[in-house]
């Protein structure tokens, strides 16, 4: 089983998502920036590195939220998420097409546009 993170970002009831880029399962879907856990890296440092590799900022990572297990093709995961700040919003966009925020019903309207994984956080979001 694969551990997976995700980073969300919340400011003035509003949830910060990326689209990414066409191409593979996840291809132009939303999503909570975040991925794959490396061997013998902590979920925080995989955080950290993967807002690094997706969008180029530093970010502080904040309260824990949840944890979701799910299925990507035919590999089991456990999604952690957290809250994040971002240290800047000079961001450059590496993995994803747009940026845009959301509220939490705007989220749960996406519906099929969200990347499956994260659509299991809903329910925990506030």
């Amino acid at each position: 089983m694969f551990k997976s993170v995700a980073g969300i970002i919340k400011k003035e009831n509003k949830f910060y998502l990326g689209k990414r880029k066409p191409g593979g399962s996840i291809g132009n879907k939303w999503e909570f920036p975040g991925g794959k856990v490396e061997p013998n890296e902590s979920l925080t440092d995989a955080l950290v590195r993967e807002y690094l590799e997706e969008l180029s900022v530093n970010i502080t990572v904040k309260d824990f939220i949840t944890t979701k297990p799910f299925k990507h093709n035919t590999q089991e995961f456990i999604l952690h998420a957290f809250y994040v700040d971002l240290n800047s919003y000079n961001i450059k966009m590496n993995e994803h097409t747009e940026f845009n925020w959301f509220t939490l019903d705007e989220l749960k309207a996406l519906g099929d546009a969200m990347a499956d994984s994260d659509r299991l956080l809903l329910n925990d979001i506030k």
